[in-house]
């Protein structure tokens, strides 16, 4: 088993304050990977980002998915702010409708955080066994790839394989058998 930490390093600036990665392909092809393992989701947004927030929540709810959890813990005077996040259980339709389109109007992921994962108990009570899988992070520049066998491990170093070295920092570590 292997892990992954893949950090896009090339991006722009549209308009003042919005940072675009230049690259985005892996995305989706990232989610169409690890989608199959996977039977929920966290979307993470900051509270500024309302409208990419409320379009998900709305996305998730027409498709028949309620929301699992609605994590909004109000900021405190040692953290400024905190992200807003959805758990809901991930289905065919979902990825299709909400994760594979995920980007505005100026390329960049709608939202700040994305993991993939899988529960044991879909109830997600605070005391359920879950793992995350895959963790897109700084709309989709940041990523963690958790417990990937060999095949997955080609597949994503063959996602990554049109980006140029300077581009992409790509550490793997081979996990310890237990």
């Amino acid at each position: 088993m292997y892990e992954a930490h893949i950090e896009i390093r090339v991006d722009h600036e549209p308009i003042s304050g919005v940072m675009v990665p230049i690259h985005t392909a892996h995305y989706q092809q990232l989610i169409h990977l690890f989608a199959p393992i996977c039977n929920f989701f966290e979307l993470s947004c900051w509270r500024e980002e309302a409208e990419a927030l409320q379009d998900a929540e709305q996305k998730i709810c027409s498709k028949g998915k309620g929301i699992l959890q609605k994590i909004d813990h109000p900021p405190t005077h040692l953290t400024l702010d905190t992200p807003v996040r959805l758990v809901s259980e991930l289905s065919p339709t979902i990825v299709d409708e909400l994760l594979i389109k995920p980007f505005d109007e100026y390329g960049r992921v709608k939202w700040f955080g994305l993991s993939l994962g899988k529960a044991f108990d879909l109830t997600l009570k605070e005391n359920t066994k879950k793992s995350i899988i895959l963790e897109l992070s700084h709309w989709g520049k940041e990523i963690h790839i958790y417990k990937m066998n060999d095949e997955e491990l080609k597949d994503v170093q063959s996602i990554f394989s049109y980006l140029r070295e300077e581009y992409i920092s790509l550490d793997v570590s081979k996990l310890l058998d237990f």
